[in-house]
């Protein structure tokens, strides 16, 4: 008997919580919801919205110049070979360029 008067106290127990669980929910939502709607409460977050926004367009801004500055430093270092390189006097494909201080090909 000791068993199943646990389990149908329990059962009882959560059947009442549940509904005096539920009016309680009801009146912290109605509570919230009222403190939401105050005036005061949506200047204040429409100031956090501002501020938000500002600092992410600022931040994405700063981020936009930082990465093409990068990416122009790193254009301008690699740049076009120059003479004394090793890869002078050649064309991708293996033919040789036409350079017109030496003399053509042989034959």
């Amino acid at each position: 008997m000791g068993k199943k008067s646990f389990i149908l106290g329990g059962i009882v127990g959560f059947i009442l919580g549940t509904r005096a669980g539920r009016e309680q929910y009801e009146k912290m939502k109605s509570s919230a919801q009222n403190l939401w709607e105050m005036d005061a409460v949506q200047q204040g977050v429409a100031k956090v919205e501002d501020t938000v926004g500002g600092v992410a367009r600022n931040s994405a801004s700063n981020l936009t110049d930082k990465v093409a500055g990068m990416v122009k430093e790193k254009i301008h270092s690699t740049g076009r070979p120059k003479a004394d390189d090793s890869m002078a006097g050649h064309v991708s494909g293996g033919e040789e360029a036409m350079d017109p201080a030496t003399p053509g090909p042989r034959n």
